[in-house]
């Protein structure tokens, strides 16, 4: 019989962890609930199969710091960020220092879940998965490239199509096409691809 997975929540709102605890457990996982970054740090759990969800935005030790710290530990469960709107350079940020994906609040249920499950799935990266992520990315025109770099700049659209001299409705156009030619549905999956390719950020 397979083991259960647990996610680990670090979040310092009370209501947001038990709003978590009541979703997760309702599809099947264990849950651990921490009230701070220093909190979790504390116990720093290891055991496998889990992952954990981490709120960036925390006083004191906030989720860059936990990852700060996480990666000097050569820490091996997937964390997913859980981020406000508006702070997608974050978000890259998290992604550059180890991160696995991340989730903008306020967040549908399906799309955590979802993150969790693939979390869960993911194999460590490997240079199969960044010759692959290279492949896709070398898909792209020349535009739809610099709207990727853009993209992991953590740029909106309007500063992207100022920086590209187009329309935002031009960015917007590229993005769609760009995201069906990766075969991928979000941004962190465009984060995350490209980050493996190496692209750099649109400077």
């Amino acid at each position: 019989m397979a083991a259960i997975a647990t996610v680990h929540v670090v979040d310092d709102d009370e209501i947001t962890r038990e709003t978590l605890a009541i979703l997760l457990q309702g599809a099947g996982y264990g849950v651990e609930l921490y009230e701070s970054g220093e909190a979790f740090m504390e116990a720093r759990p290891t055991a496998q199969p889990a992952c954990v969800v981490l709120d960036m935005h925390m006083p004191q030790m906030n989720g860059i710091d936990v990852l700060k710290a996480l990666k000097s530990n050569d820490f091996p469960l997937p964390i997913i960020m859980l981020t406000g709107r508006g702070h997608i350079d974050l978000a890259v940020q998290a992604m550059k220092l180890g991160a696995a994906d991340f989730v903008s609040k306020p967040y549908k249920s399906e799309t955590l879940l979802a993150s969790v499950q693939e979390g869960l799935a993911a194999a460590p990266a490997n240079g199969g998965e960044a010759a692959a992520a290279q492949e896709k990315i070398g898909r792209l025109s020349k535009r739809e490239y610099e709207v990727v770099q853009g993209m992991i700049a953590g740029l909106p659209n309007k500063l992207i199509a100022h920086r590209l001299d187009l329309s935002p409705r031009t960015v917007e156009a590229y993005r769609a096409t760009l995201m069906e030619k990766l075969e991928v549905r979000g941004l962190s999956s465009v984060v995350q691809m490209a980050l493996a390719a190496g692209v750099q950020p649109l400077a």
